[in-house]
């Protein structure tokens, strides 16, 4: 509190709460500025992609060294995901050596 500032007990209660009101009306305003202008918006949406991206190279690329890691069983579930996708199955082979393109 400054020096020459009157006591709370002197500040008539009509003139403390205009003074809060306007304060609280300021202080509302900025925060809504800050996190609500296209600036902020464009910033939380690169925040959150870049984190994901981070997070899914971490667990899935990143060399961790040889032993057993807390990833070992996502980066397990994964290269076999990978290598369904990249591969033909049983049937599929099948299939295509009856066409004559295999």
């Amino acid at each position: 509190m400054p020096v020459n500032s009157p006591k709370f007990s002197q500040v008539p209660p009509r003139a403390y709460e205009r003074y809060n009101r306007r304060m609280l009306k300021k202080v509302n305003q900025m925060d809504y500025n800050r996190f609500h202008s296209t600036k902020g918006r464009a910033y939380t949406a690169f925040i959150t992609i870049f984190s994901a991206v981070t997070g899914a190279y971490l667990a899935l690329y990143s060399d961790f060294g040889e032993e057993e890691h807390c990833f070992t069983s996502v980066r397990t579930w994964y290269a076999n995901k990978k290598e369904e996708f990249w591969s033909l199955s049983e049937k599929e082979k099948r299939d295509l050596e009856e066409q004559g393109k295999l």
